[in-house]
């Protein structure tokens, strides 16, 4: 399945979007903690904001890196990367 986690939106408490670069946050999270090699490459492409294609055993290490306490993410972006990654997979289940 193809993401582009630069489309990732997190809202603030006044429900405004968040313009920081979440793809970039993310990037950094899966370089440092992937027990999977394969993801440190993608990890550079989606830090240069690329499309990357991800087999279902590297979604799931993804979604594993997001969930860490290790990661040091907020509820709320965890929430915006698992969102998106869920939107993802029930588009990609529904064209089939």
């Amino acid at each position: 399945m193809q993401f582009d986690f630069t489309k990732v939106e997190m809202l603030n408490l006044a429900t405004e979007k968040n313009e920081e670069n979440m793809h970039k946050f993310l990037a950094q999270k899966i370089y440092t903690l992937t027990k999977n090699l394969d993801l440190v490459d993608v990890a550079l492409r989606i830090n240069k904001g690329e499309i990357v294609t991800l087999e279902k055993v590297e979604i799931e290490e993804v979604k594993r890196i997001i969930s860490d306490d290790a990661a040091g993410l907020f509820a709320c972006a965890k929430k915006a990367y698992l969102n998106y990654i869920e939107s993802v997979v029930k588009q990609n289940q529904e064209s089939k």
